[in-house]
């Protein structure tokens, strides 16, 4: 059982502390002033990424702007496929949404690492550890397309890591 943090006589930042030593312990915490509940989440990358990506480079390949592809025309079975942008994996990136009525543009293109990763030319991290949406970091454990393309998204894994 985790430990209890007592809220009073102590201050944000001992609060702060006590989450961020909590965060890598695998279940995560709720914080103590907010109950909010904080974890580093393991990002792996997986089959359905791999997927997405062969499909955005070759739909890039053909497209008349700029390589940039709605997501709409790439395959793909889960929305996972958003970790592979340049604020985490960097193997694709999102055009800037210039429409306000809009969360996100939906167009995509590979970068050259994304295209890269694809051709066989270079391994990346396996695993994106997130934190709050930012990344923290990445695994020393590397993957390279043929085996991405093997590795199938478990929700079940990914909440009790």
């Amino acid at each position: 059982m985790d430990a209890v943090f007592d809220l009073q006589n102590k201050s944000a930042l001992e609060a702060q502390a006590y989450v961020n030593s909590h965060l890598h312990a695998g279940k995560g915490i709720s914080c103590p002033c907010c109950s909010q509940y904080a974890k580093v989440y393991s990002r792996k990358l997986n089959s359905n990424m791999g997927r997405f990506l062969i499909s955005l480079i070759r739909c890039s390949n053909s497209s008349t702007d700029g390589g940039w592809v709605h997501y709409s025309r790439c395959k793909f079975r889960g929305r996972d496929y958003n970790y592979l942008d340049v604020s985490y994996f960097a193997l694709a990136e999102q055009r800037t949404n210039e429409d306000t009525d809009k969360r996100r543009s939906g167009f995509w293109r590979p970068t050259q690492r994304g295209i890269d990763f694809v051709g066989g030319n270079i391994s990346v991290p396996r695993h994106a550890y997130v934190y709050n949406g930012r990344l923290l970091g990445f695994s020393d454990e590397q993957v390279d397309i043929i085996t991405c393309l093997g590795i199938y998204f478990s929700y079940e894994e990914l909440m009790n890591e």
